[in-house]
């Protein structure tokens, strides 16, 4: 290869490189500032470390449940409940001394969090997943 085309080559990459990392690090995506109940249950969950079990996003720990959408499965006030229940140290979940004010807050800030993203993909009724119509993903068939 010519000296010449090796600049030209290296000159390409590196413009790919700066175009790759500009559209990566570029979020055209609107956010969506959190109430101030829920700040106050991020503040609780940073507190008490949730994050080193738990994901949210898809980030934090693997010994806990991804909590992105828990809110889905516990409408209204079974949240609180669920929380009061789990946060008592039930299970494998160390208790927590949390009072109700800062339950409700980490309640709102599930909820929050919940209503913004997807924490897993998943398939389920109305859901494609991007599959056809009576087509199964790989992990159904038997």
């Amino acid at each position: 290869m010519r000296p010449g085309h090796r600049k030209l080559l290296l000159g390409f990459l590196a413009a790919c490189f700066f175009g790759q990392t500009a559209l990566v690090y570029s979020d055209p995506t609107p956010t969506t500032p959190l109430s101030e109940e829920a700040l106050g249950g991020a503040r609780t969950w940073h507190a008490n470390n949730c994050q080193s079990c738990h994901q949210i996003y898809g980030f934090g720990g693997f010994l806990g449940p991804d909590l992105t959408n828990v809110a889905a499965r516990y409408p209204g006030t079974a949240l609180d409940g669920w929380l009061t229940h789990v946060l008592a140290g039930t299970g494998q979940m160390p208790h927590f001394a949390l009072d109700e004010g800062e339950r409700a807050g980490l309640a709102a800030f599930l909820r929050e969090v919940d209503t913004t993203g997807i924490g897993q993909a998943r398939v389920g009724p109305g859901d494609s997943g991007g599959f056809a119509a009576g087509e199964l993903p790989w992990w159904e068939y038997e």
